[in-house]
Parts: structure tokens; C-alpha cells; sequence
């Protein structure tokens, strides 16, 4: 009987961890890819400017990001992830509004694959 409990135990400390990662996946995403999206806006409207500070939060933003998330993810994908934020804020200090936009739908794309690739769907458990 305390071999059950101690199953049940160890599997309700399981789940709560797996959900604490996922959960802060979504969050961390999140965040970053609603400063891409104000930079995305002020791209539109042409103010380079605050596009920039946009990137700049969202690049501040991501080391905190990253050393949560690298405790479940792979730190292959969160490095590119960095790297690519990187670039837009070099593009966006450049002055280069497209290559800046095309950077910043990158970014948005690989944040958007990192958390539909780590929901526990058939798809991704096979």
C-alpha cells in the first residue's frame, strides 16, 4: 500500500513540474512575442525609433526567459532564438526596415514552433 501512495505521490510531483514548464513556456513566449508584435506596428507606422525600443525590451527581456526555459528546452533552439533577436536589433539600428520586418516575423515564427512543438499533443509525443 505505501508503494501506491508513493506512485501517486511521485506522479502528482511529476505532473506539477511538466505543467510549471509548459505554463512558463506559454508565459515567456508570450511576452517576448507581444513586444515583437509593437515592433512590428511601429514598423508599420514607420517609427523606427520606437521599434527599436521595443527590440530592446524584448532583448532584455530574454535572458531572463532563457534561463527558465533552458531547464526544459533544448538550448540549441533558445540560443538561435537570441541570436535572431540580436540581428533585429541590429537591423533596427541600421535603419533597415525590411530586413528588420522580415527579422522580426523570424523571431515570432521560431517562438511560435518553440511552444507548439513542446504541448504534449499525439503529434508531438510520437
Amino acid at each position: 500500500m505505501r508503494r501506491i501512495w508513493a506512485v501517486w505521490i511521485l506522479l502528482l510531483i511529476l505532473g506539477g513540474i511538466c505543467t510549471l514548464g509548459l505554463w512558463g513556456t506559454f508565459r515567456m513566449t508570450g511576452q517576448i512575442t507581444a513586444s515583437l508584435e509593437q515592433v512590428e506596428d511601429s514598423l508599420h507606422r514607420e517609427n523606427l525609433e520606437e521599434a527599436l525600443q521595443w527590440s530592446e525590451k524584448a532583448q532584455d527581456d530574454w535572458p531572463g526567459s532563457y534561463r527558465i526555459l533552458c531547464l526544459f528546452l533544448s538550448h540549441d533552439r533558445l540560443a538561435n532564438i537570441g541570436k535572431e533577436l540580436d540581428a533585429l536589433t541590429v537591423y533596427l539600428e541600421q535603419g533597415d526596415a525590411v530586413q528588420a520586418a522580415a527579422q522580426c516575423a523570424q523571431v515570432k515564427d521560431s517562438l511560435h514552433l518553440l511552444r507548439e512543438n513542446e504541448v504534449p499533443t499525439p503529434e508531438n509525443i510520437l
